[in-house]
This record gives structure tokens, sequence and C-alpha cells, in this order.
């Protein structure tokens, strides 16, 4: 069996998944978490994770490090999943306030397709990339993705609670349903099922 080569823009030989560059952006992106002069709507973007997943995968497209699918359609399904358990109940307009007070006022219409458009549209499409794909996630992609919330998480606010970030939440019971929509055991994600019907019709 050929050996893979390596991805583009590998920062360290032996490093297939590029996690180095990862890290390293990471860490670019936590450091912006105070910069003078920044608007403060600016300055509030750059500290939001859905933000730092856009960045992510901006990053993968413009590099082409398309080891990271697996990655980033499991954190980005962890955002859906999170953000709707949230905002549930009415608190999603508390945060169209925060937006408005910041200097952006929307429309409740413009607000919602927004929030589509960051929250939903990216695991669609990168889940359904998967499926055509016919590719696997390995389960290792939930520690990676574990791991850079949290550390977000402590880095940006402290602690675990992101009420400070966005507004006043149920932040206990959306990490509950966070780790509850990633796979605890095989088959590795709900992803499965759909690989297998996808090459049944091959």
């Amino acid at each position: 069996m050929a050996r893979e080569s390596p991805p583009p823009y590998q920062l360290l030989p032996g490093d297939p998944f590029n996690l180095t560059l990862g890290v390293l952006v990471a860490s670019l992106l936590a450091a912006c978490k105070r910069v003078p002069g920044l608007a403060p709507l600016v300055q509030w973007q750059l500290n939001a994770y859905t933000n730092w997943n856009l960045i992510f995968i901006m990053l993968r497209l413009a590099l082409k490090q398309k080891q990271w699918d697996p990655f980033l359609a499991v954190n980005s399904v962890g955002i859906l999943v999170g953000f709707r358990t949230a905002m549930a109940q009415g608190i999603d307009e508390n945060m169209r306030t925060k937006i408005r007070h910041l200097g952006l006022p929307l429309s409740r219409r413009t607000f919602v397709c927004l929030d589509h458009l960051l929250h939903t549209v990216p695991p669609a499409l990168l889940v359904s990339h998967l499926v055509r794909r016919r590719k696997r996630v390995p389960l290792l992609n939930i520690v990676y993705v574990i791991g850079l919330s949290t550390w977000f998480n402590f880095r940006q606010s402290g602690h675990l609670d992101a009420s400070e970030i966005y507004v006043p939440h149920p932040w206990r019971r959306t990490w509950a349903r966070e780790a509850a929509s990633h796979p605890c055991r095989k088959p590795p994600w709900p992803l499965t099922s759909s690989l297998r019907r996808a090459a049944s019709c091959a």
C-alpha cells in the first residue's frame, strides 16, 4: 500500500494531520483576546468559538488541509448542538440585543438567517462532504474537539461557563448536549450508517 503524501504546508515532518499548524492558529486566535484599538464588535467576534471554527474552515479551504475534515465536522456539529441548546427558549433574542449594543443592529429575520449560515450550513456541508468521500470519523477527533473547546473556554473566561463571552445561558446543559452529540462508542459516528448506505448504492 502506497504511503499517503504529506499534507500541504506541513510544518513538521511526521505530522500527517498537520496538527502543528492547527495549534499555531489556535494560539494566534487566543492571543487576540484583547487587542488594543479594535472596535468592540470586532473584538467580540474574535472571542467567539463559532468564528474560530469558521477561520479553521477557511484555512482548510485556502491551504487544502483535507485531513482536517473529520475534526471540522465533529467540531461544527458540536457547535450547532451547543448553540441550539444554549440559545433555546428565547435566549437568542438576548444575543441579538448584545450584538445591537455592540453596534450592529439586526432585524429578527437577518439574525436568524445569519444564525443558520454560521451554525447550520457548516456541519451540513462538512458531513455531506465526508459521506461523498466515504470518509470515517476517527474517535480521536472527539478528543481534539473537546480539548480545543475546553481550552478555549478556560483561556477566554477562566471556566466552562461562557456566559461572559456570549449571554447568560444554561451552560451545564449546553456542555452535556455537546458531549452527547459526539460518539462515545463504536460505530464511531451516526455518519457510519450513511457511509454504508452510500457504499451499497455505489
